[in-house]
């Protein structure tokens, strides 16, 4: 079944820098990578795929829903409930706990909470006991976990991740991919992660080339 379907697109940034992209599916389930040299586009792609830019041409359809169909609102909402995002900044409210930085993207989804399935994420990165903290009290690593909690807190079909390894030892990089297929086994997504880390298509084979 198609996860998700690129087709002719192309985004022209205000200062005249364009993009085109390759056509791509992303089978339901299916683990990829965005691949490319710095200044390709792999931020621009994800960005376009979770609905922060709107494409200047072509088409994105994830869950057979079309992105271009969508207004603002609707936009917001289908990313909110369909996709989870791993960006390299860690975006939390500085004045919540994370335990509540969580609750919040649910009700940004419009989601009920659901304080179990969040017990089992931060069970499952070794966090819980971190739930009472606030942003600037924990570590970078702590941090990103945190981020993947947040990302898969609405159990969505989709997980976007830019760069999520890259800054990573090989030690640390093991215990991130182990961490993902645990995630995974609680909650199945597909994935699509922009990286220029060559050790991770010695665990992903499936590449989109930029």
């Amino acid at each position: 079944m198609i996860m998700t379907e690129t087709k002719s697109l192309v985004y022209q940034y205000p200062n005249g820098k364009q993009f085109r992209f390759p056509d791509f599916i992303l089978n339901s389930g299916e683990k990829a990578l965005i691949s490319g040299k710095s200044g390709s586009g792999k931020t621009t792609l994800l960005h376009l795929l979770a609905g922060i830019l709107r494409p200047s041409s072509g088409k994105i359809i994830i869950e057979q829903q079309a992105l271009h169909s969508l207004g603002e609102s609707g936009l917001d909402r289908f990313r909110s409930q369909n996709t989870g995002l791993i960006f390299q900044q860690h975006l939390f409210l500085k004045s919540l706990t994370m335990s509540e930085n969580l609750a919040i993207a649910r009700s940004l989804a419009g989601k009920e909470q659901d304080n179990d399935w969040k017990q089992k994420l931060m069970q499952a990165l070794s966090i819980e006991q971190l739930q009472t903290k606030k942003p600037e009290q924990l570590s970078q690593g702590e941090l990103q976990r945190f981020s993947m909690a947040r990302a898969l807190i609405n159990r969505p079909a989709l997980l976007l991740a830019d760069e999520p390894t890259s800054s990573l030892d090989d030690e640390n990089f093991e215990q991130m991919i182990q961490l993902l297929h645990t995630l995974e086994k609680l909650s199945p997504f597909s994935m699509l992660i922009a990286t220029h880390d060559s050790r991770l298509k010695n665990v992903y084979q499936s590449i989109v080339s930029l």
